[in-house]
């Protein structure tokens, strides 16, 4: 089995403010109504990717043969959120024990990376089997989430990798939850 590139991505998001309600009071009635702080996370959709998900920023894209990764860096957030697709000749397993092999691989390639696995579990997106992996990177003081979903012959990934995740939770959740495979 070709061996799969390595997980080592990560990015946060700023969240807006909601409007505030409008006050019926005379004197406050003539200062300018308080306006919302424009989120800065918008759909991204990757037509040859088939696959759209919220990106908190202007998305960076990179492509080196199959391999193609779109992410955005959030520096003053300490993240980075990665989206990877790579597609290969065949598909990637036809039994249970082709996908058990596909997702060790992904278990070395994490330890390859100096990372650690804290927690794994499966997961299905459309039919297609994903897991998702919790992780750290001792050496650099990060922690991180991935998720790999296979679909065919084409493996999707999904990185966020940060030193601040404790503050991001929400962020990432919704970054992880918003990921759609386009049929």
């Amino acid at each position: 089995m070709k061996k799969l590139y390595p997980i080592t991505l990560v990015v946060s998001l700023a969240i807006g403010l909601p409007t505030l309600p409008t006050l019926q009071l005379t004197s406050l009635a003539q200062e300018a109504a308080p306006t919302a702080t424009p989120s800065v996370w918008k759909r991204f959709t990757s037509e040859t990717g088939k696959f759209s998900v919220l990106m908190p920023g202007e998305v960076k894209e990179q492509a080196e043969r199959e391999l193609h990764l779109f992410e955005v860096e959030r520096t003053q957030e300490e993240v980075r959120y990665s989206v990877a697709y790579e597609d290969f000749a065949v598909a990637i397993y036809q039994t249970t024990a082709e996908l058990e092999d596909a997702f060790a691989g992904l278990r070395r390639t994490i330890a390859q990376e100096n990372g650690k696995i804290l927690a794994e579990s499966r997961m299905t997106l459309k039919g297609y089997p994903g897991i998702e992996f919790k992780l750290t990177f001792p050496k650099e003081g990060s922690t991180g989430r991935a998720r790999v979903f296979i679909a065919k012959q084409r493996v999707y990934t999904l990185v966020v990798k940060t030193n601040r995740e404790r503050n991001l939770t929400r962020s990432v959740d919704g970054f992880f939850q918003s990921f759609q495979i386009l049929d």
